[in-house]
Formats: C-alpha cells, structure tokens, sequence
C-alpha cells in the first residue's frame, strides 16, 4: 500500500506541473510526451521496454503476459512478494 501512496503522490506532483498541458484522462500509465501529457500509454511502450531490458541484461523473450501468470501462480501458492505473502481464496 506505501507503493501506492508514493506512486499516488508522484502523480499528483506531475500532473500539476504540466498545469494546462495536462490531459486528466485518470489512466495509471501515461505519456509524457509534448502535446500528449497525461494520455493513455501507447501498449507497445511495454513491449519494447521490455525488449530492451531483456537485451541490456542478456536475457531471453520476456511477454509482459507472463507477468499475469506469475502473479497467479503466487496468489495459488501464497508466496512471499515484497516482504508480503500474497493470499488468495478460490471459491
């Protein structure tokens, strides 16, 4: 939750500094880009983050949908993430 709180607060601070340039579209991810502040994020952005990341650390195809599978299979597990065991309950 303190994740959030931060990442709250940086937006609010970055959405005020763009004044009138900003788009409140209310998206959690967006562009910062000149004339586009505060728009939805383009979904390529993450891919080809991504895919530099991968390269810059020597390391294979990296789907950002795996990232849903990994959360699931720790919510199944209960695993620790993060200093926090991450529970769920399936009916």
């Amino acid at each position: 939750m303190e994740l959030l709180r931060e990442y709250r607060k940086w937006y609010i601070t970055t959405s005020t500094a763009y004044g009138s340039r900003w788009h409140n579209t209310g998206f959690l991810f967006f562009q910062e880009r000149s004339g586009y502040e505060g728009m939805p994020m383009n979904p390529d952005s993450v891919n080809i983050w991504l895919r530099s990341f991968s390269k810059r650390h020597e390391l294979g195809h990296i789907n950002p949908h795996a990232f849903r599978h990994t959360m699931a299979s720790l919510l199944l597990h209960g695993k620790q993430l993060c200093g926090f065991f991450v529970v769920a309950y399936i009916y």
